[in-house]
C-alpha cells in the first residue's frame, strides 16, 4: 500500500509483502508522474495491466513482473494511496480481481479515515487540556470584599501597590474564596473567571471536537 502524502504530490509505502522487490524504498517519495501506480493516482481508477513491458508508463524493477493492478483508495471520493498487486503470469489478474480488490480498497479507506479522526482528535484534546491547564485568569479584589476568608489564606494573598488583592482561578485560590468569601459579587467574578477558563482559544476547538466525534459515531 503506498499513501498519498499531505502535500498530494508523492506517495510513500506504507506497507509491503512479496516476493517482488517494492517499487518504493522505505521512505523514498514516488511522484505521480512515475509508473502505473502513479497513473492510478492521477487518473483517480484503477489501472490493470496484463502485459507490464509493454505499457509505456511501467518503471521495471524486477524482470519476472509480467502483470500489475493498481487500485486507488478513496474515501468519499478523495485519494488516499493506492493498493498495488503484480504478478509474474499476465493471466493472475482479470475484472473480477480488480473488483475484489476495489472492495478491499473501500474497507482500507474506511480504516485509513478513521484512524486519522482518531488521532486527530487526541491532537485536539490535548490541545484542549493544554488551554485549560495554562488558561489561569485572575480577578483583583479589595481587601475589604475579603470577609470571611481564613487567615491563612489572607496571609498569603497581601495587598498589592494599588491596594488590590489578585485572586486566580488556580484551585488553590480559587476553593476557598468561592467557599468562605461572604462578598456573592466576589464569588460571582471568580466563578465566571472559573467558567471561561480557555476560552476564546478552545471555542473553535471543542466545535471541531463535537464534528469529528459525531462523524465518528457514523463511522462505527
Amino acid at each position: 500500500f503506498l499513501r498519498l502524502d499531505a502535500s498530494g504530490e508523492f506517495l510513500t509505502e506504507t506497507a509491503y509483502s512479496g516476493r517482488f522487490p517494492s517499487p518504493i524504498a522505505r521512505g523514498e517519495e514516488w511522484p505521480l508522474e512515475k509508473g502505473i501506480i502513479g497513473r492510478a493516482a492521477r487518473e483517480n481508477r484503477p489501472q490493470l495491466v496484463l502485459d507490464t513491458p509493454s505499457d509505456p508508463s511501467y518503471v521495471a524493477l524486477s524482470d519476472d513482473v509480467r502483470a500489475e493492478l493498481a487500485v486507488p483508495v478513496r474515501f468519499r471520493g478523495l485519494l488516499l494511496g493506492i493498493l498495488n498487486m503484480e504478478s509474474r503470469t499476465p493471466d493472475t489478474f482479470s475484472p473480477e480481481t480488480g473488483a475484489v480488490l476495489e472492495t478491499i480498497a473501500d474497507q482500507v479507506a474506511g480504516a485509513i479515515h478513521m484512524a486519522a479522526v482518531n488521532e486527530r482528535l487526541t491532537v485536539l484534546s490535548q490541545e484542549f487540556s493544554k488551554n485549560i491547564r495554562n488558561g489561569v485568569k485572575s480577578i483583583q479584589v479589595a481587601p475589604e470584599r475579603l470577609a470571611g476568608m481564613p487567615q491563612d489564606w489572607l496571609d498569603a494573598h497581601p495587598a498589592d501597590a494599588a491596594g488590590l488583592v489578585t485572586v486566580t482561578t488556580d484551585y488553590p485560590d480559587a476553593v476557598p474564596l468561592r467557599t468562605f468569601c461572604a462578598d456573592a459579587e466576589a464569588r460571582r467574578e471568580l466563578t465566571m473567571a472559573f467558567l471561561t477558563v480557555g476560552w476564546p482559544a478552545n471555542d473553535a476547538l471543542l466545535h471541531e471536537l463535537f464534528e469529528l466525534r459525531h462523524e465518528l459515531a457514523q463511522l462505527l
